[in-house]
């Protein structure tokens, strides 16, 4: 640190310890005048020349250190070190910026310098404790003003789970003096997904009180054809999108459902997609593709259920025979499109859905077998 703004040590009767203030202050401001023919005018005194060099170092100290020990502001004496100092105090984000010391709904933020009022337009930067919000009623003290609701940015209630545990987000004090929740920066994700028909166990981790899941459907199967005939391709899965609250430390079975197999050489229907399963959501297989020995049906959509978003997967085409014999693609799911038809024989790379939850093709002309649908998938993040 350096002596900079004041007279230098170098100057006669300078002192390093700041004298008492003697002054006595009235309720409205006072100026200087000027002396005119060396007569009036207001003395100077050593007192307010010593205020105003308190401030100036103040402002330009106020960044404090960085974390390798060094002044944030060297004090060099050029002319620009106070514009260097609010510099850095911006870009630093002196003013807005806080680590939440409270608990997962209730947090207690002490920027500094500490707030006076909830000024609606105010924003801080915070970063949030370990949990994330487990209630859509969580508030924040700022200052010790009192604790003041946090909403989302267009007013309404937050869901659990917006705050995350340890991301980071700006809060904004809105006209009413409540705290929208604005931009956020997230805490990594972590995902958990499965895409090959079973029963499996996910045990919620420690910290995490909600989750997104998208659970799909399986796919149905493609239907067999025979000789100069065309088979209808399966439907795929329905699928559901949801927030789930869960408990830290307990285990949540998921489900993914079995692809439909494909209909036999010769006429023969398909099989249908099995059910997906997870947290309260579920999604129906898609219907198999049939074939009635002329023209032949393409199998009907899954649906999805007990989300926030429950959708319906896409149908297989349907076939048709006569001078024009074709068979279109199986349906596509919400994770990608199904398999395509095969001009006999049977095909299986061409036929057998990929994308999970997504229909089988059949075939056309020359008899053959049908696709297999794709099994079902769900998706946990947190």
């Amino acid at each position: 640190m350096s002596d900079p703004f004041g007279p230098s040590s170098s100057v006669a009767n300078s002192v390093t310890t700041r004298p008492s203030d003697t002054r006595t202050f009235g309720a409205a401001d006072t100026f200087l005048q000027d002396c005119v023919d060396g007569a009036g005018g207001t003395p100077i005194t050593a007192e307010e020349l010593n205020e105003i060099i308190a401030n100036l170092r103040a402002l330009l100290r106020g960044n404090g250190n960085l974390i390798a020990g060094a002044p944030v502001v060297s004090e060099d004496h050029t002319d620009g070190m106070l514009l260097r100092g609010v510099q850095q105090m911006i870009q630093r984000g002196q003013f807005s910026f806080a680590i939440d010391a409270g608990s997962a709904d209730a947090l207690v933020l002490n920027p500094t310098p500490a707030w006076l009022e909830y000024k609606p337009g105010a924003t801080i930067w915070v970063v949030k404790g370990a949990n994330p919000n487990a209630t859509t009623t969580p508030t924040a003290n700022i200052s010790g003003l009192g604790a003041t609701t946090i909403l989302r940015s267009d007013g309404s209630a937050i869901q659990v789970g917006d705050m995350a545990g340890d991301g980071m987000f700006k809060l904004v004090v809105d006209p009413n003096q409540k705290l929208r929740l604005g931009s956020v920066l997230a805490a990594p994700k972590a995902l958990a997904f499965w895409d090959a028909n079973g029963t499996y166990t996910w045990t919620c981790p420690a910290g995490v009180n909600s989750v997104k899941a998208t659970v799909v459907g399986a796919g149905g199967g493609g239907a067999g054809c025979a000789s100069g005939t065309a088979g209808g391709c399966g439907g795929a899965g329905g699928a559901a999108i949801g927030r789930v609250a869960v408990i830290p430390g307990q285990a949540y079975a998921i489900i993914v459902g079995k692809g439909g197999l494909g209909g036999a050489s010769g006429n023969n229907s398909g099989g249908n997609g099995g059910v997906s399963s997870a947290l309260g959501l579920s999604a129906t297989g898609g219907f198999s593709g049939n074939n009635t020995g002329a023209n032949g049906g393409g199998g009907g959509p899954g649906v999805g259920s007990g989300g926030a978003l429950n959708l319906s997967g896409g149908m297989g085409s349907d076939c048709m025979a006569g001078v024009n014999i074709f068979s279109g693609l199986g349906g596509a799911s919400l994770l990608g499109g199904g398999g395509r038809a095969a001009y006999g024989p049977s095909s299986p790379a061409l036929q057998n859905a990929v994308a999970p939850g997504s229909g089988g093709g059949s075939c056309y002309l020359v008899a053959g077998a049908g696709g297999s649908g794709a099994d079902g998938a769900v998706l946990l993040e947190w």
